[in-house]
């Protein structure tokens, strides 16, 4: 997966593997795209909030870092200014 979001052809083959319609349990049924999605689109957006939420620890702790070093005289990345 990377940062941004974006599905690789590797992440698709798990969804693939995962939501199989011939060997998924909850494979068949009447689905409702807001109560009850159906298995593969339930797996794709819990994935993608694992994601996001991810992403917003690692940006939350980047500033944190960087405004850390800023205020210690050191540059963003962490050099002696």
């Amino acid at each position: 997966m990377d940062t941004f979001g974006a599905f690789g052809t590797t992440l698709w083959s798990v969804i693939d593997r995962a939501t199989d319609p011939n060997t998924h349990p909850k494979a068949s049924g009447d689905y409702d795209p807001w109560r009850r999605p159906d298995p593969r689109r339930e797996y794709v957006l819990s994935v993608a909030f694992a994601n996001q939420i991810g992403d917003a620890i690692m940006v939350r702790g980047a500033d944190a870092r960087r405004r850390r070093n800023r205020s210690g005289g050191r540059y963003a990345t962490g050099a002696r200014a």
